[in-house]
Protein backbone atom coordinates (compact mmCIF):
# COMPACT_ATOMS: atom_id res chain seq x y z
CA UNK A 1 0.00 0.00 0.00
CA UNK A 2 1.53 3.36 -0.93
CA UNK A 3 0.24 6.91 1.21
CA UNK A 4 0.89 10.15 -0.54
CA UNK A 5 1.23 12.40 2.49
CA UNK A 6 1.52 15.87 2.22
CA UNK A 7 2.28 18.64 5.53
CA UNK A 8 4.71 20.99 6.56
CA UNK A 9 7.72 18.92 6.55
CA UNK A 10 11.45 19.47 5.91
CA UNK A 11 11.30 22.57 7.41
CA UNK A 12 13.24 21.88 10.62
CA UNK A 13 10.43 22.14 12.56
CA UNK A 14 10.30 19.32 14.96
CA UNK A 15 5.82 19.82 16.13
CA UNK A 16 5.56 18.86 12.00
CA UNK A 17 8.00 15.81 12.13
CA UNK A 18 5.30 14.67 15.72
CA UNK A 19 2.63 14.78 13.32
CA UNK A 20 4.08 12.79 10.43
CA UNK A 21 5.28 10.01 12.79
CA UNK A 22 1.61 9.96 14.22
CA UNK A 23 0.27 9.46 10.57
CA UNK A 24 3.34 6.94 9.97
CA UNK A 25 2.71 4.99 13.07
CA UNK A 26 -1.49 5.04 11.71
CA UNK A 27 -0.61 3.29 8.80
CA UNK A 28 2.22 0.71 9.69
CA UNK A 29 0.17 -0.94 12.95
CA UNK A 30 -2.43 -1.62 10.13
CA UNK A 31 -1.01 -2.46 6.77
CA UNK A 32 2.76 -4.13 7.41
CA UNK A 33 3.71 -3.60 3.95
CA UNK A 34 2.82 0.48 3.93
CA UNK A 35 5.12 2.74 2.14
CA UNK A 36 5.19 6.47 2.27
CA UNK A 37 5.94 9.26 -0.18
CA UNK A 38 5.93 12.64 1.90
CA UNK A 39 5.96 16.07 0.35
CA UNK A 40 8.77 17.78 2.23
CA UNK A 41 10.68 20.37 1.71
CA UNK A 42 14.42 18.57 2.83
CA UNK A 43 14.35 15.34 1.08
CA UNK A 44 17.33 14.29 3.60
CA UNK A 45 14.93 14.46 6.63
CA UNK A 46 16.52 12.99 9.39
CA UNK A 47 14.77 10.78 11.75
CA UNK A 48 12.57 8.62 10.10
CA UNK A 49 15.37 6.09 8.32
CA UNK A 50 13.96 3.09 9.91
CA UNK A 51 10.66 4.10 8.49
CA UNK A 52 9.65 2.92 4.98
CA UNK A 53 9.68 6.88 3.89
CA UNK A 54 10.46 8.38 0.81
CA UNK A 55 11.06 12.39 0.66
CA UNK A 56 10.24 14.29 -2.06
CA UNK A 57 10.44 17.95 -2.73
CA UNK A 58 8.06 18.54 -5.53
CA UNK A 59 7.64 22.20 -4.97
CA UNK A 60 11.59 22.69 -6.27
CA UNK A 61 10.40 23.38 -9.77
CA UNK A 62 8.31 25.93 -8.84
CA UNK A 63 11.09 28.43 -7.43
CA UNK A 64 13.76 27.09 -9.53
CA UNK A 65 15.83 30.33 -10.71
CA UNK A 66 16.03 31.11 -14.63
CA UNK A 67 12.89 29.15 -15.17
CA UNK A 68 9.54 30.46 -16.02
CA UNK A 69 6.61 30.22 -13.33
CA UNK A 70 3.98 28.13 -16.24
CA UNK A 71 7.19 25.71 -17.19
CA UNK A 72 7.79 25.37 -12.80
CA UNK A 73 3.54 24.77 -12.54
CA UNK A 74 4.26 22.36 -15.24
CA UNK A 75 6.62 20.50 -13.70
CA UNK A 76 4.86 20.53 -10.56
CA UNK A 77 1.77 18.82 -11.74
CA UNK A 78 3.62 15.82 -13.35
CA UNK A 79 5.97 15.52 -10.64
CA UNK A 80 2.69 15.22 -8.28
CA UNK A 81 0.68 13.14 -10.80
CA UNK A 82 3.69 10.66 -10.69
CA UNK A 83 2.99 9.99 -6.99
CA UNK A 84 -0.47 10.16 -7.00
CA UNK A 85 -1.18 7.42 -9.77
CA UNK A 86 1.00 4.95 -7.52
CA UNK A 87 -0.71 6.15 -3.87
CA UNK A 88 -3.68 3.97 -2.61
CA UNK A 89 -4.75 6.96 -0.34
CA UNK A 90 -3.61 10.71 -0.09
CA UNK A 91 -3.13 12.53 3.34
CA UNK A 92 -2.85 16.19 4.58
CA UNK A 93 -1.34 15.21 7.69
CA UNK A 94 -1.64 17.99 10.25
CA UNK A 95 -0.65 21.48 10.90
CA UNK A 96 -2.27 24.75 9.50
CA UNK A 97 -2.38 24.41 5.64
CA UNK A 98 -5.31 25.75 5.11
CA UNK A 99 -5.18 29.93 4.62
CA UNK A 100 -5.04 32.54 2.63
CA UNK A 101 -1.10 33.39 1.95
CA UNK A 102 -0.93 36.81 0.37
CA UNK A 103 -2.66 38.67 -2.73
CA UNK A 104 -2.55 35.27 -4.63
CA UNK A 105 -3.44 32.35 -2.23
CA UNK A 106 -0.62 29.66 -3.85
CA UNK A 107 -0.25 26.86 -1.17
CA UNK A 108 -4.27 26.75 -1.94
CA UNK A 109 -4.25 26.77 -5.19
CA UNK A 110 -1.12 23.87 -5.46
CA UNK A 111 -3.10 21.96 -2.74
CA UNK A 112 -6.35 22.21 -4.84
CA UNK A 113 -4.31 20.98 -7.61
CA UNK A 114 -3.45 17.73 -5.42
CA UNK A 115 -7.05 17.22 -5.04
CA UNK A 116 -7.92 17.42 -8.44
CA UNK A 117 -5.61 14.91 -9.15
CA UNK A 118 -6.44 12.11 -6.52
CA UNK A 119 -9.82 12.58 -8.01
CA UNK A 120 -8.74 11.84 -11.59
CA UNK A 121 -7.08 8.70 -9.99
CA UNK A 122 -9.50 7.48 -8.05
CA UNK A 123 -7.02 7.93 -4.68
CA UNK A 124 -9.26 9.13 -1.39
CA UNK A 125 -7.85 12.29 -0.01
CA UNK A 126 -8.65 12.83 3.94
CA UNK A 127 -7.89 15.88 6.34
CA UNK A 128 -6.44 14.86 9.25
CA UNK A 129 -6.53 17.17 12.17
CA UNK A 130 -5.72 20.03 10.04
CA UNK A 131 -5.94 24.13 10.94
CA UNK A 132 -7.69 26.53 8.96
CA UNK A 133 -6.77 29.53 8.56
CA UNK A 134 -8.67 32.74 7.52
CA UNK A 135 -10.28 32.42 4.00
CA UNK A 136 -10.13 36.25 3.72
CA UNK A 137 -11.24 36.40 -0.24
CA UNK A 138 -13.90 34.56 -2.60
CA UNK A 139 -10.86 33.19 -4.14
CA UNK A 140 -9.85 31.47 -1.66
CA UNK A 141 -12.80 30.72 0.11
CA UNK A 142 -13.82 28.65 -3.71
CA UNK A 143 -10.56 27.19 -3.64
CA UNK A 144 -11.25 25.52 -0.01
CA UNK A 145 -14.86 24.86 -1.15
CA UNK A 146 -13.91 22.71 -4.10
CA UNK A 147 -11.08 20.51 -1.78
CA UNK A 148 -13.90 19.90 0.52
CA UNK A 149 -15.89 18.61 -2.55
CA UNK A 150 -13.21 16.90 -3.41
CA UNK A 151 -12.06 15.09 0.04
CA UNK A 152 -13.83 12.03 1.51
CA UNK A 153 -13.25 13.73 5.10
CA UNK A 154 -12.07 16.95 6.40
CA UNK A 155 -10.91 16.52 9.91
CA UNK A 156 -10.27 20.14 11.78
CA UNK A 157 -7.63 19.98 15.11
CA UNK A 158 -9.67 23.40 17.22
CA UNK A 159 -12.31 25.81 17.42
CA UNK A 160 -11.36 28.76 15.88
CA UNK A 161 -9.90 26.54 12.52
CA UNK A 162 -13.32 25.40 12.88
CA UNK A 163 -14.83 28.72 12.33
CA UNK A 164 -12.88 29.72 9.81
CA UNK A 165 -13.88 26.66 7.87
CA UNK A 166 -17.81 27.15 8.73
CA UNK A 167 -17.24 30.14 7.66
CA UNK A 168 -16.09 29.82 4.46
CA UNK A 169 -18.38 26.34 3.58
CA UNK A 170 -21.67 24.49 5.32
CA UNK A 171 -19.77 21.15 4.02
CA UNK A 172 -20.89 18.08 6.40
CA UNK A 173 -17.45 16.55 5.65
CA UNK A 174 -16.33 19.22 7.91
CA UNK A 175 -15.34 17.34 11.75
CA UNK A 176 -14.03 18.81 14.89
CA UNK A 177 -11.22 16.58 16.67
CA UNK A 178 -7.88 17.24 18.39
CA UNK A 179 -4.35 17.83 17.60
CA UNK A 180 -3.07 14.46 16.03
CA UNK A 181 0.16 14.53 18.88
CA UNK A 182 -2.63 13.90 21.30
CA UNK A 183 -2.70 10.24 20.19
CA UNK A 184 0.24 9.05 20.34
CA UNK A 185 0.62 8.20 23.78
CA UNK A 186 0.42 9.52 27.22
CA UNK A 187 2.88 9.80 29.62
CA UNK A 188 1.42 8.93 33.36
CA UNK A 189 2.53 10.85 36.55
CA UNK A 190 1.80 12.94 39.32
CA UNK A 191 0.51 16.49 38.87
CA UNK A 192 3.83 18.78 40.13
CA UNK A 193 2.70 21.73 42.11
CA UNK A 194 4.94 25.15 41.88
CA UNK A 195 4.73 27.27 45.16
CA UNK A 196 6.82 30.63 45.74
CA UNK A 197 8.94 28.10 48.02
CA UNK A 198 10.15 25.90 45.51
CA UNK A 199 12.97 25.80 43.13
CA UNK A 200 10.89 25.20 39.73
CA UNK A 201 12.19 24.36 36.31
CA UNK A 202 11.00 26.49 33.69
CA UNK A 203 10.88 25.66 30.16
CA UNK A 204 10.35 28.21 27.52
CA UNK A 205 9.41 28.05 24.01
CA UNK A 206 10.30 30.52 21.42
CA UNK A 207 8.62 29.98 18.21
CA UNK A 208 11.09 31.64 15.71
CA UNK A 209 8.76 31.10 12.57
CA UNK A 210 6.20 33.55 13.23
CA UNK A 211 6.79 36.13 10.83
CA UNK A 212 3.50 38.49 11.62
CA UNK A 213 5.08 39.72 14.90
CA UNK A 214 5.69 43.50 14.63
CA UNK A 215 8.34 44.92 15.86
CA UNK A 216 6.23 46.43 19.36
CA UNK A 217 5.09 42.88 19.43
CA UNK A 218 8.41 41.73 19.86
CA UNK A 219 9.78 44.60 22.02
CA UNK A 220 6.94 43.74 24.54
CA UNK A 221 7.73 40.09 24.19
CA UNK A 222 11.55 40.83 24.92
CA UNK A 223 10.55 42.89 27.93
CA UNK A 224 8.33 40.28 29.83
CA UNK A 225 10.87 37.57 29.19
CA UNK A 226 13.94 39.71 30.52
CA UNK A 227 11.72 40.11 33.45
CA UNK A 228 10.63 37.02 33.75
CA UNK A 229 14.62 35.47 33.88
CA UNK A 230 15.13 38.48 36.15
CA UNK A 231 12.67 37.54 38.84
CA UNK A 232 13.07 34.23 38.59
CA UNK A 233 17.03 34.85 39.38
CA UNK A 234 16.05 37.43 42.17
CA UNK A 235 12.83 35.96 44.26
CA UNK A 236 13.86 31.41 42.76
CA UNK A 237 17.58 31.83 42.99
CA UNK A 238 17.66 27.67 42.72
CA UNK A 239 14.96 27.63 39.95
CA UNK A 240 15.91 26.77 36.65
CA UNK A 241 15.18 27.78 33.02
CA UNK A 242 14.91 25.58 29.89
CA UNK A 243 14.50 27.26 25.91
CA UNK A 244 13.46 24.28 24.43
CA UNK A 245 14.84 24.15 20.94
CA UNK A 246 11.67 23.42 18.37
CA UNK A 247 13.10 24.42 15.02
CA UNK A 248 16.78 25.52 13.08
CA UNK A 249 16.27 25.90 9.47
CA UNK A 250 17.44 28.39 7.17
CA UNK A 251 15.41 29.12 4.13
CA UNK A 252 16.29 29.43 0.59
CA UNK A 253 16.99 32.71 0.63
CA UNK A 254 19.39 32.90 3.63
CA UNK A 255 16.68 33.64 6.47
CA UNK A 256 17.36 31.48 9.42
CA UNK A 257 14.27 30.21 11.53
CA UNK A 258 16.14 29.39 14.99
CA UNK A 259 14.18 29.52 18.30
CA UNK A 260 17.62 29.51 20.29
CA UNK A 261 18.88 32.82 18.02
CA UNK A 262 15.43 34.25 18.80
CA UNK A 263 15.78 33.54 22.04
CA UNK A 264 19.23 35.57 22.35
CA UNK A 265 17.87 38.56 20.96
CA UNK A 266 14.97 38.64 22.89
CA UNK A 267 16.55 38.56 26.28
CA UNK A 268 19.36 40.66 27.65
CA UNK A 269 22.98 38.64 27.60
CA UNK A 270 22.90 39.31 31.09
CA UNK A 271 19.86 37.46 31.69
CA UNK A 272 20.57 34.92 29.09
CA UNK A 273 23.18 33.93 31.45
CA UNK A 274 20.57 31.78 33.33
CA UNK A 275 19.43 30.27 30.38
CA UNK A 276 20.34 26.54 29.46
CA UNK A 277 19.01 25.53 25.90
CA UNK A 278 17.87 22.16 24.66
CA UNK A 279 16.94 20.85 21.71
CA UNK A 280 13.84 18.49 21.42
CA UNK A 281 13.86 14.98 19.96
CA UNK A 282 11.70 14.43 16.86
CA UNK A 283 10.08 11.58 18.78
CA UNK A 284 7.22 11.15 20.85
CA UNK A 285 9.15 9.42 23.54
CA UNK A 286 11.61 11.35 23.49
CA UNK A 287 9.83 14.80 23.30
CA UNK A 288 7.42 13.45 26.28
CA UNK A 289 10.01 12.48 28.31
CA UNK A 290 12.10 15.61 28.09
CA UNK A 291 8.82 17.61 28.78
CA UNK A 292 8.22 15.64 31.72
CA UNK A 293 11.29 16.89 33.19
CA UNK A 294 10.07 20.15 33.61
CA UNK A 295 7.60 21.95 36.19
CA UNK A 296 5.43 24.71 34.00
CA UNK A 297 5.89 25.05 29.83
CA UNK A 298 5.56 28.60 28.92
CA UNK A 299 6.06 29.60 25.75
CA UNK A 300 4.87 29.89 21.92
CA UNK A 301 5.62 26.62 20.48
CA UNK A 302 1.45 24.42 20.17
CA UNK A 303 3.49 21.36 20.19
CA UNK A 304 5.33 22.36 23.24
CA UNK A 305 2.36 22.87 25.15
CA UNK A 306 0.56 19.69 23.61
CA UNK A 307 3.27 17.53 25.15
CA UNK A 308 3.01 19.49 28.75
CA UNK A 309 -0.54 18.40 28.49
CA UNK A 310 0.18 15.13 27.82
CA UNK A 311 3.14 15.00 30.29
CA UNK A 312 0.09 16.66 32.76
CA UNK A 313 2.73 19.58 33.17
CA UNK A 314 1.25 22.78 34.09
CA UNK A 315 1.49 25.59 30.87
CA UNK A 316 1.26 28.76 29.91
CA UNK A 317 0.25 30.41 26.39
CA UNK A 318 2.18 33.12 25.19
CA UNK A 319 1.40 33.60 21.39
CA UNK A 320 -0.49 35.32 19.14
CA UNK A 321 -1.61 32.21 17.39
CA UNK A 322 -5.48 30.82 17.73
CA UNK A 323 -4.54 26.97 18.41
CA UNK A 324 -2.42 27.93 21.39
CA UNK A 325 -4.68 30.45 23.37
CA UNK A 326 -7.66 27.56 21.91
CA UNK A 327 -5.42 24.99 23.79
CA UNK A 328 -4.63 26.61 27.25
CA UNK A 329 -8.65 27.93 27.43
CA UNK A 330 -9.85 24.44 26.87
CA UNK A 331 -7.49 23.06 29.74
CA UNK A 332 -8.28 26.17 31.35
CA UNK A 333 -4.44 27.63 31.53
CA UNK A 334 -3.82 31.17 31.09
CA UNK A 335 -2.49 32.67 27.88
CA UNK A 336 -0.80 35.87 26.97
CA UNK A 337 -1.68 37.39 23.60
CA UNK A 338 1.55 38.90 22.61
CA UNK A 339 0.12 41.84 20.63
CA UNK A 340 -1.93 42.98 23.62
CA UNK A 341 0.05 44.46 26.76
CA UNK A 342 0.09 41.68 29.54
CA UNK A 343 -2.21 42.44 31.96
CA UNK A 344 0.13 40.83 34.55
CA UNK A 345 3.51 39.59 34.49
CA UNK A 346 5.09 36.04 33.40
CA UNK A 347 6.10 35.33 36.54
CA UNK A 348 2.48 36.08 38.28
CA UNK A 349 1.18 33.33 35.58
CA UNK A 350 3.82 30.48 36.15
CA UNK A 351 3.04 30.65 39.95
CA UNK A 352 -0.96 30.84 38.88
CA UNK A 353 -0.58 27.59 36.21
CA UNK A 354 1.66 25.64 38.69
CA UNK A 355 -0.90 25.29 40.60
CA UNK A 356 -3.25 23.98 38.62
CA UNK A 357 -3.16 20.33 37.73
CA UNK A 358 -3.54 19.44 34.17
CA UNK A 359 -7.37 18.67 33.31
CA UNK A 360 -6.48 14.41 32.98
CA UNK A 361 -10.51 13.76 31.99
CA UNK A 362 -10.08 16.89 28.86
CA UNK A 363 -6.80 15.11 28.01
CA UNK A 364 -8.62 11.90 27.71
CA UNK A 365 -11.20 13.65 25.53
CA UNK A 366 -8.45 15.18 23.39
CA UNK A 367 -7.15 11.75 23.14
CA UNK A 368 -10.22 10.71 21.85
CA UNK A 369 -10.76 13.15 19.47
CA UNK A 370 -7.47 12.83 17.89
CA UNK A 371 -7.85 9.15 17.22
CA UNK A 372 -10.98 10.62 15.84
CA UNK A 373 -8.77 11.94 13.05
CA UNK A 374 -8.60 8.25 11.87
CA UNK A 375 -12.32 7.39 11.56
CA UNK A 376 -12.73 7.79 8.00
CA UNK A 377 -9.76 6.12 7.12
CA UNK A 378 -10.37 2.79 9.06
CA UNK A 379 -13.90 2.47 7.09
CA UNK A 380 -11.76 2.71 4.17
CA UNK A 381 -9.50 -0.30 5.83
CA UNK A 382 -12.40 -2.47 6.61
CA UNK A 383 -14.04 -1.77 2.99
CA UNK A 384 -10.58 -2.67 1.27
CA UNK A 385 -10.01 -5.99 3.63
CA UNK A 386 -13.84 -6.83 2.58
CA UNK A 387 -12.69 -6.90 -1.06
Amino acid sequence: MNVFVYGYYGFGNVGDELLLRRVIEYFKVRTPDVNFVVRCHDESQAGFESDPVKFVNIDASLTQPNTPKVVGFIKYVSEAAKYMKQSQVFVFGGGTLFQSSGRIPYTLILMTVLCVLARFYKVPVYALGVGVGPLKDGFSQRLFKLILRLVSDFAVRDLTSMANAKAASDSDKLRLTSDLVFGAGIKEQGFKSVSISGAPHIAITIAASDSKLTEQNLKTLSEQLTRLVEELKEMKPESKITCLMFQDFETATGVRLSDKNMMKKLVSEEALSSVEFCQVPNTIEGALDLVSSFDVVLGMRFHGLVLAAMAQVPFIGVSRDHKVTDLCAKFGFPSWNITHQPETTLFELIECAGNTPVDTDMLETCRQQSDANFDEIGKYFQNREMK
